[in-house]
């Protein structure tokens, strides 16, 4: 049995890759086909995933801006492509859109949105996941360009790394009350989000969280915020930080001469 690795970063040869997965291997190969390995494939229109493909990583589709089909071989019983969305069944997770669509739906029983799943969907301005995912990977929505709405279900724990980097149009979020950590870059260069409040499950905000937010004048940073990391709301020219006198964000807020509001104590009882 062959087991082949198809793990390369191709830009601008789509038509020799698909053939080479269509029709090089037989069906006793066994192929896995590694994260973003399509990215940026302009002219690539349609592939076609034959039974041999057992594994594909998150994003593989990511750029692929004329992309119209992916046709899963009836053999095939990992993945399923659902409104321009091909998932794998088996872990019921996303792994890559290639819709145009402006408003996109997660179905319900989704558990899994894998990294780079939706990056650079630069048609989607509204998206709804259901409460049954509990992962959202690295970079799964990052340079949506245009997407101005996202709701994060409390089943979430942690916004991973460059979440929502690039998402230029991001006005709001809206953390559940189980998100405990804050990735790296999670949010970095969001140029239109203005005011948040970070819920008290939060212990960590990771370095450049919140790095270029250009257009954020307040963030609301709760004492269960025991870390934050560096330069992670540097080139936020507006932001004044809002915290409790004592805190650790307050002392943070001292160290890297960061403008902030102690809350009164009389407010706080």
């Amino acid at each position: 049995m062959k087991k082949v690795l198809i793990l390369f970063l191709i830009i601008g040869i789509p038509i020799i890759l698909l053939v080479i997965i269509d029709n090089y291997f037989d069906d006793k190969s066994e192929i896995y086909i590694e994260k973003e390995a399509f990215y940026s494939c302009d002219s690539l229109t349609t592939i076609n995933i034959p039974y041999s493909v057992i594994s594909i990583g998150g994003g593989v589709f990511s750029g692929c801006k004329k992309l119209l089909n992916v046709n899963i071989s009836d053999k095939n019983e990992n993945f399923a492509v659902i409104n321009n969305i091909l998932y794998n069944k088996k872990e019921k997770s996303v792994i890559s859109c290639f819709s145009n669509n402006s408003y996109i739906t997660i179905p319900s029983g989704t558990r899994k949105i894998e990294s780079n799943a939706f990056s650079w969907c630069k048609q989607l301005e509204k998206l709804e996941i259901p409460n049954t995912v509990t992962f959202i990977g690295e970079q799964a929505f990052s340079n949506c360009s245009v997407l101005k709405y996202v709701n994060i279900p409390d089943s979430v724990t942690e916004i991973n790394k460059s979440t929502f980097l690039g998402c230029r149009e991001l006005v709001s979020v809206d953390f559940p009350y189980s998100v405990t950590n804050i990735g790296y870059g999670a949010f970095a260069m969001c140029k239109s989000l203005k005011n948040i409040e970070i819920p008290d499950s939060v212990i960590q905000i990771e370095s450049l969280a919140f790095t270029l937010c250009s257009s954020l004048t307040s963030i609301t940073i709760p004492d269960s915020v025991m870390s934050i990391g560096k330069e992670a709301f540097d080139d936020c020219p507006s932001l004044t930080i809002q915290c409790n006198a004592g805190s650790y964000t307050e002392q943070y807020c001292k160290e890297n001469n960061l403008k902030y509001f102690t809350t009164p104590d009389w407010l706080l009882d």
